[in-house]
């Protein structure tokens, strides 16, 4: 019986040996929590994470020198001097393309848009909440879509010639531009209604807004002072922009490196 009962207990103290929680070591408690981690399920990425948001606002004009150029104009006035303005195209051809300018500042972008020769009044304005922007999302271009006016009839290309332009250097990298223009202004519906300077690279470095038609004066000149070009800039570009058909698509380069004189310029240094 006594023999019975040692067996019995050597044989529970075995069994309870066998159960009996085993020392983890570190390594073994750090894949533990690994594991015990790994089973949480991971957070899911916002989609929208750095995705800009936009607001379109369909502009309006009163004519009588209330123009796209004028709006551009009153808002650089307005408001601090952006980090960067720019000419630039968004869309293209199949989708619809939009021309007009883009005044970059720390923590916003905010574009000035007119369909290409579909006429200014049909011009928006886009804020965007980036400073540099993805202007090929499809969000954006499906918005700008919609925001256009189908029925309009497309205009002629734009018709604004440059005759001449007379560059002088007036000071470290400050220019002034004398500008010969001819159009075939109509009146107040439609007349060349400005040119801008921009840089190799499309900034915008001065615009000359022509506030009333020239229609009974043509061709004019009408000028530009004050001019600031990069260190180092070899060239100046000339765009112009009438009522009707919007930004010429081409642009009059300016060698501005030494002085010379063709038939359709002078560089004065």
């Amino acid at each position: 019986m006594i023999q019975n009962l040692l067996a019995y207990s050597l044989f529970f103290m075995m069994v309870a040996g066998c159960t009996m929680p085993q020392s983890i070591t570190q390594e073994g408690a750090d894949l533990f929590e690994q594991n015990e981690s790994s089973k949480t399920e991971s957070p899911q990425r916002d989609k929208t994470h750095g995705a800009a948001t936009f607001e379109i606002t369909p502009l309006t004009f009163a004519g009588q020198g209330d123009t796209f150029l004028e709006a551009i104009g009153r808002a650089l006035r307005e408001a601090d001097a952006p980090i960067s303005h720019r000419y630039l195209e968004v869309g293209n051809e199949a989708e619809g393309l939009w021309q007009g300018e883009a005044l970059h500042n720390t923590a916003k972008t905010t574009l000035f848009l007119q369909p290409m020769q579909r006429g200014s009044a049909q011009a928006v304005q886009v804020e965007i909440d980036a400073a540099d922007p993805d202007l090929s999302s499809p969000d954006l271009l499906a918005a700008l879509e919609a925001a256009s006016q189908p029925s309009a009839a497309k205009t002629g290309a734009p018709d604004v010639e440059i005759l001449f332009v007379r560059a002088r250097l007036s000071g470290d990298n400050m220019w002034s531009f004398d500008v010969r223009l001819d159009h075939p202004d109509t009146g107040w519906d439609d007349y060349v209604d400005g040119w801008h300077v921009e840089s190799a690279d499309g900034e915008i470095l001065g615009t000359r807004i022509l506030l009333h038609p020239h229609d009974t004066e043509m061709p004019f000149t009408r000028s530009l002072g004050g001019v600031a070009l990069p260190a180092g800039a070899a060239s100046a570009f000339i765009r112009t922009h009438d009522l009707i058909s919007g930004y010429s698509p081409a642009v009059l380069e300016l060698p501005l490196g030494e002085a010379v004189v063709t038939e359709q310029y002078e560089i004065v240094r």
